[in-house]
């Protein structure tokens, strides 16, 4: 409580910003209870994967980014398999695209969709990179309310100007308080419950730390980052949850995993997705 108080004195004082009070929803020990016992990029081969997905939180310099195995069914349980930072596009092509992962019995997985967050001072950087990937990457905006969880907006030019952007694009737009509650309530789930979010053996206590590292303001019931706290690792988990919206992952069939794994699709979801 004595650090709380100094905190807020700065704030105060200092910094010349309002106080305000949060209350951790976790803590870091929580989450990192949730590692299991895998090292760093296997796929889990205990249960069914239906796929692997992709989230990418874009910075000045370099990226974030997870790679996740998901379950099958509506609370489908999802593992951890890669996570970390790189600073080039064609690092991250090599990540997604390039290296491998397989599970125990030596399958190998792809990543059969990602998105990345479009917004900031890269935006075209972006929106070129996802041309050449289409149906395989979408570029993404986060708002903190939208009538529903994701809609999808046709984009024919670069931000700020009228160039035109050949064959345009689709802008997924993301209810990012939606997914982060969603999130919030996942990571409640114990160890080994149905629909655990998993983390392999190797994660951090630094990633674990960012996990925790936003809180559900009281009055405008959005989520706000902690002061000073880094949150890419929050970040893109909610981009996860978003990515397994966009292709319908809870509703894929294990009979289906053979066809899913032949190709490189976003949903039918997405096609016929609203457009705003």
């Amino acid at each position: 409580m004595k650090n709380i108080s100094k905190l807020k004195i700065v704030r105060n004082a200092y910094a010349a910003e309002p106080w305000k009070q949060y209350q951790d929803v976790r803590s870091e020990d929580a989450v990192l209870k949730l590692r299991d016992q895998r090292p760093r990029g296997l796929v889990p081969s205990e249960q069914p994967v239906a796929g692997l997905l992709a989230a990418v939180d874009t910075q000045d310099i370099g990226f974030h980014y997870e790679i996740r195995a998901w379950g099958y069914g509506l609370t489908p349980d999802t593992w951890q398999v890669r996570e970390g930072f790189v600073l080039s596009f064609e690092d991250l092509e090599q990540v997604l695209f390039s290296d491998e992962y397989k599970d125990g019995e030596g399958r190998r997985h792809l990543v059969h969709f990602a998105v990345i967050d479009a917004m900031g001072h890269r935006t075209k950087e972006v929106y070129d990179w996802t041309r050449r990937f289409r149906r395989r990457v979408l570029p993404l905006q986060g708002v903190d309310r939208l009538n529903q969880p994701v809609t999808y907006t046709k984009i024919d030019t670069y931000p700020g100007t009228n160039k035109a952007i050949p064959g345009g694009l689709i802008l997924m737009r993301v209810n990012v308080t939606f997914f982060k509650d969603s999130l919030s309530s996942i990571l409640e789930i114990p160890f080994g419950d149905p629909g655990c979010w998993y983390l392999h053996s190797q994660t951090t206590v630094e990633w674990c730390r960012q996990m925790v590292s936003e809180y559900p303001d009281e009055k405008t019931g959005l989520w706000v980052p902690k002061p000073g706290a880094e949150n890419h690792a929050w970040d893109v988990s909610c981009y996860q949850l978003a990515a397994a919206e966009a292709v319908g992952i809870r509703y894929w069939k294990k009979e289906e995993q053979s066809q899913q794994k032949g190709r490189r699709v976003i949903s039918r979801g997405l096609s016929g997705g609203e457009q705003t």
